[in-house]
Parts: C-alpha cells; structure tokens; sequence
C-alpha cells in the first residue's frame, strides 16, 4: 500500500478526510475573527462533534464537542457548499452562563452591525 493511499484511508477510518493534522482549537479563542471553509457534523463515543477547517490555517483541521457550536454547525449543513465556496466568518468566545459557568460559543459574521440574536438551540 503506498503511503499516500494509507494517509487517505485511515483519514476516513475517524471520519476525517480534511487533511493536516489536528489543531489546537483553544488558540481560537483569541479575539480573531476567522473564516471557516469546511466543516462536518461527526457521530462519536460521547455524542456529536464538529470537525472544521479555516481558511487562516491550512495545515490543521479543528474538532469541537461544544453542544452550542456543534448545534449551530449543525443547522448550517444545509449550507455547506456556501461555506465552502464564500467561507463563514466567525469568532470563538467564551462566555459566563447565569450560574457562573463558563463555555464556549462561535459568534458568526462578528463584524456585522444587526442585532445579535442569541441561539436557543432549537
């Protein structure tokens, strides 16, 4: 088996076939708007996950568990051939719940002047 047919194969064995090698998705979350350019919502151990690419950072591909950022990945699949050809703008935040909890979240299209609209997951 050549090596460049073994690389493609086991990518697919995880459901991966975006290349590179992963990243470390906290260095995201660093006041930078970054534009996303492929993504897909993956089944795992724990749950749905999200595997993405930015245009920013060609040689890593990022990967995400976050229920809200997977949720919002989630009802943009429809869009994906959008995303892949114009690319979705986005900004990785943390953000403090009411109970004082803190998780992670993904603004899109940040520099946007209309009015934010908080996602309620459904």
């Amino acid at each position: 088996m050549t090596s460049a047919l073994k690389e493609k194969a086991t990518k697919l064995n995880s459901g991966n076939d975006f290349g590179g090698q992963r990243g470390d998705i906290d260095k995201l979350f660093d006041d930078s708007i970054y534009t996303i350019k492929d993504f897909k919502i993956l089944s795992g151990e724990f749950g749905e996950y999200a595997i993405f690419k930015i245009e920013e950072d060609d040689d890593h591909y990022f990967s995400t568990g976050s229920s809200i950022i997977v949720g919002k990945l989630k009802h943009l699949e429809d869009s994906i051939e959008t995303v892949k050809n114009e690319g979705l703008p986005a900004k990785f935040v943390e953000k403090t719940s009411k109970n004082k909890r803190t998780y992670k979240d993904i603004i899109f299209y940040p520099n946007e002047e209309e009015e934010v609209v908080e996602f309620d997951g459904n």
